[in-house]
């Protein structure tokens, strides 16, 4: 391994130029949190809950988001919708702070959104929220439907929650649209008939 600039000369000149960062497209994404701590800003003149989401589903399934929120008093409201999105929006501040990295393994929607700014530049926000709302929502519509029809309520249940990531996400994947295809016969299948 070369350890002066001079020695590294040849191995510079070998090397092939990396790959960019790619940036996600503007979109929905359920994520899982991967890293979540306290971090002091690059500036050192503040701090910043920092998250580093794990996309779980769909075309961009496994991809990272890197989801920062500066602690200022602007961005307070952005913090405890966060905070909103892990049920820790009854804490303080300083208990936030202290709670953020028990986020880690919890599932969140992450809504990347890209907005123009005064000076023409783009810049890609992203805004966290529960995803157990959707999930709630998506399984009683479908549990409902689903034993109007008599099928095992717990198949379909688990089915849901694989669905819903699914349907969010617009997966192309040939296991998820398979999945997607048994639970849409379960609901229309004929009575009696339970395909799980």
């Amino acid at each position: 391994m070369a350890t002066s600039l001079e020695e590294m000369e040849r191995e510079y000149q070998e090397a092939q130029p990396a790959e960019g960062f790619q940036a996600l497209p503007d979109g929905d994404y359920i994520c899982a949190v991967a890293e979540a701590e306290l971090r002091d800003n690059k500036s050192n003149d503040g701090q910043h809950l920092y998250s580093r989401l794990q996309v779980l589903a769909g075309e961009r399934k496994g991809a990272s988001i890197f989801h920062r929120r500066a602690l200022t008093g602007k961005t307070l409201p952005f913090v405890k919708a966060d905070a909103k999105a892990f049920g820790l929006e009854e804490l303080g501040i300083v208990a936030l702070a202290d709670q953020w990295p028990s986020v880690v393994g919890q599932e969140v929607l992450c809504k990347l959104r890209t907005t123009k700014q005064s000076d023409g530049t783009e810049n890609q926000n992203g805004y966290l929220s529960s995803v157990a709302p959707l999930q709630q929502e998506y399984t009683t519509k479908l549990l409902t439907m689903a034993q109007e029809k008599g099928f095992a309520k717990e198949s379909v249940a688990q089915m849901a929650k694989a669905q819903f990531k699914a349907d969010l996400n617009q997966l192309t994947t040939t296991e998820l649209k398979a999945l997607g295809t048994q639970i849409k016969a379960a609901v229309v299948a004929p009575a009696g008939n339970d395909p799980f």
